[in-house]
């Protein structure tokens, strides 16, 4: 079915530059780079966000075009010679309704490139097609979507390489309490492709579809100037995981009211943080096994979180993951102990997680579309990441500076 609608869209012409740029907006917003043809999109402005230096690069920026003027900038990317100075890539997406009425027409029958049709007409059918286009060598960083992607290719060649779930840690994703998150932290194709050589590396042409089912790591590359639309489907890979990070941690009193048990010789703070990274560790220790997950909890921690995701973000160096007073270490089976009695696990939390994760995990290995081995346990790393920087943020009151340290202090404790 979608092979067929590719083919309609091909042959109308209707997705080449020159019946775009007649049938757009007067002036639209385009993103430009001097410094950098790999694009990625960012959330910004949101209080449990860690600050993002990288958007500052005053080379990047929104620049409003008419149509025509931005094709003429995009063809003018296939120029051979051209000076460091007289660089440009430019990246335009949007949803083709809000495009026009002839752009939104001429992608009829997008309806059926949903990928569970029953599922989009049980949750409202929320979906709606997008356009994107870019100039020849204009790319998108690594990364990966919560939702199934449907794919079509109508003018032009984009290049996809395509990873498993499972590659998550060898791409180095930033920090779910980043604005970039779900996106490499690695830019350089070239470094990303040594550190972890791509599944499948494919070049999609005019009337050629692909689908990605969430949660699959692609990178992007127009090998020319590319115009392609796609249909981002709810799926039920999506709603599960959605449920289990909906979870609270599952601790029976609030760090509040922990906060008072403390010792009074000990300051507020460092009590605070001292008691919260106690609790975080004893409640991965007791929820990694509910998600099939038997390797020690500092391991899984130090490689899913920290080498992978936070000290590299954090130019991390080993004698600086601390500082001053703010933590206290306890060791030995006294630490042990005091974290069992402080941080009392709710066993109804426990049990409903265990419970959303075996039905997510069948429900995967049934829809076929993780079928390499380690893709299903990639998910759920995923998963179980998001959920553990999710609990370290409910922890530290909101604030995602303290995550990375509350994991270097759990991952520390004896």
């Amino acid at each position: 079915m979608a092979a067929a609608i590719a083919r309609k869209w091909v042959k109308s012409a209707k997705f080449t530059p020159s019946w775009m740029a007649q049938h757009m907006p007067s002036q639209i917003t385009v993103k430009s780079s001097t410094c950098s043809p790999s694009f990625m999109y960012t959330e910004e402005n949101q209080r449990h966000l860690l600050s993002d230096d990288l958007t500052k690069r005053s080379e990047m920026s929104l620049v409003d075009l008419a149509p025509v003027e931005m094709f003429q900038r995009m063809e003018r990317q296939e120029m051979e010679g051209l000076s460091t100075e007289q660089r440009e890539w430019l990246y335009f997406t949007s949803k083709c309704s809000d495009l026009s009425v002839s752009v939104a027409e001429a992608a009829d029958g997008w309806e059926k490139l949903r990928v569970d049709p029953a599922l989009s007409a049980a949750v409202g059918n929320p979906e709606s097609p997008s356009i994107w286009i870019g100039g020849q060598g204009t790319s998108t960083t690594a990364h990966y979507d919560v939702m199934d992607n449907m794919f079509v290719q109508v003018h032009g060649r984009k290049r996809f390489r395509l990873w498993g779930p499972d590659a998550c840690p060898d791409l180095c994703v930033f920090p779910d309490v980043h604005p970039r998150a779900r996106k490499s932290q690695i830019e350089n194709i070239e470094t990303l492709t040594l550190m972890r050589p791509p599944s499948r590396d494919i070049i999609l042409e005019p009337g050629d579809t692909l689908h990605l089912p969430a949660f699959t790591f692609h990178q992007v590359e127009a090998l020319d100037l590319s115009v392609s639309i796609n249909v981002f489907s709810v799926c039920r890979t999506q709603m599960h995981g959605g449920r289990i990070l909906s979870s609270p941690v599952p601790l029976v009193l609030s760090p509040e009211a922990l906060l008072q048990k403390k010792s009074s010789a000990v300051s507020a703070v460092s009590a605070s943080a001292s008691a919260s990274a106690r609790e975080l560790a004893h409640v991965i220790r007791k929820t990694l096994p509910l998600f099939g997950i038997h390797t020690d909890y500092r391991e899984y921690i130090t490689r899913h979180l920290l080498e992978t995701r936070h000290r590299r973000l954090a130019g991390y160096r080993e004698d600086d993951w601390v500082t001053g007073e703010d933590w206290v270490t306890g060791e030995g089976e006294e630490e042990e102990e005091r974290c069992r009695s402080s941080a009392a696990l709710r066993s109804d939390v426990l049990e409903t997680l265990s419970s959303w994760w075996t039905t997510m995990e069948i429900d995967m290995i049934a829809s076929e579309n993780y079928k390499l081995e380690g893709e299903v346990e990639g998910v759920r790393d995923i998963i179980v990441s998001h959920l553990l920087e999710s609990w370290a943020l409910q922890l530290n009151h909101g604030n995602p500076d303290l995550v990375h340290k509350m994991l270097e202090h759990v991952v520390r404790l004896r």
